[in-house]
């Protein structure tokens, strides 16, 4: 676990590295590894085993915020999903159960940018991946936001992968390798 920032200017190619890694693209060159597996011998489905990401590529997808940030209808995963929303000043702990039932818009359209933003990243940690992979995630937050979002990455980073894009950081976070 550690928390690594890929950096560069802008149109460097930091994207497509994320891509590259998502699968959305093939290297012409070159070979990317999770441990010992090539990416290239590592189907869609396999390489979602390991990795979960913020990111504007992954739209909010469901009814409501539970089913879009849980992959869920299940109510087991519900007391998770409720703790983490909370945590994450999304609501407050007497307004979890409403704030999960509230219904969204395809892809969360009638959502603020940031509360995007946030949902993307507590359905990247209810997803349990040992990777994670952060595209711009401090995009459209504000301060109190941004200051939660490094609490809760440097809390996950001794035991996740964190690989994070971003062109501008907070002051509060520390990066292991650039």
């Amino acid at each position: 676990g550690a928390l690594h920032r890929i950096e560069g200017a802008s149109g460097a190619g930091k994207s497509t590295v994320f891509k590259l890694m998502m699968k959305f693209y093939t290297p012409t060159n070159g070979v990317i590894r999770i441990g010992t597996h090539s990416l290239n011998d590592l189907g869609a489905q396999d390489l979602r085993k390991f990795i979960s990401a913020v990111s504007d590529d992954f739209p909010l997808l469901g009814n409501t915020i539970f089913e879009a940030i849980s992959y869920s209808r299940k109510d087991t995963k519900k007391e998770n999903a409720a703790e983490l929303v909370a945590r994450l000043g999304l609501c407050s702990a007497e307004h979890q159960a409403d704030y999960l039932e509230r219904k969204i818009k395809t892809y969360g359209s009638d959502l603020s940018s940031g509360e995007r933003r946030m949902l993307q990243f507590a359905r990247a940690v209810l997803t349990k991946k040992p990777i994670l992979l952060l595209d711009e995630p401090f995009l459209g937050l504000n301060d109190i936001n941004q200051t939660i979002l490094c609490t809760e990455i440097s809390k996950m980073k001794s035991t996740h992968l964190i690989i994070l894009i971003a062109n501008k950081l907070p002051d509060h976070i520390t990066i292991d390798q650039t």
